[in-house]
């Protein structure tokens, strides 16, 4: 976008804000004259939307056989822990994020989705803001600077 006084730049590429620390889906820069601003656009929310594959969880890989996932839409996020379904709500402030616990199926479940079952929910519980890995594009979701979730897009 342009005018005389100034150029607006939106380009589609995670930008991370300098204060808060959120991701936003887009980059912007406004030239006006000679000062040029950088700056984060967009809606966060849409950066989650869909299925995700949980591949690790607090830091650790998730056993073979067992396939916990999040589906994230409309603000809650759904899906397998490894062995029970479950439904939680999300929050989305400009400083963070929270994933409310809500109801879960109760199926006994044997080791190592046990096991994975209860990272899992624990993990989710901690959740304080998400980001991306810059090399796999994996989404990771953190309890304050560590990471503990770790999730690919669902094929």
């Amino acid at each position: 976008y342009a005018t005389e006084a100034l150029t607006v730049t939106v380009t589609p590429s995670i930008c991370r804000d300098s204060m808060a620390g959120m991701v936003f889906p887009l980059s912007v820069s406004v030239n006006a004259g000679e000062r040029l601003l950088d700056g984060c656009g967009g809606e966060p929310a849409q950066m989650l939307e869909g299925s995700w594959a949980v591949t690790h969880i607090d830091g650790g890989p998730v056993p073979e056989g067992v396939t916990p996932s999040m589906t994230f839409a409309g603000g809650s996020v759904f899906g397998s822990t490894g062995c029970n379904r479950y439904n939680a709500g999300v929050s989305l402030t400009g400083e963070g994020m929270t994933i409310m616990p809500g109801p879960m199926t109760m199926m006994a479940c044997d080791d190592p989705a046990g096991a994975v079952e209860q990272g899992f929910m624990a993990a989710l519980g901690s959740v304080t803001r998400f980001d991306f890995d810059e090399d796999t594009g994996a989404l990771v979701l953190m309890a304050q600077d560590r990471a503990v979730l770790t999730a690919s897009p669902a094929p």
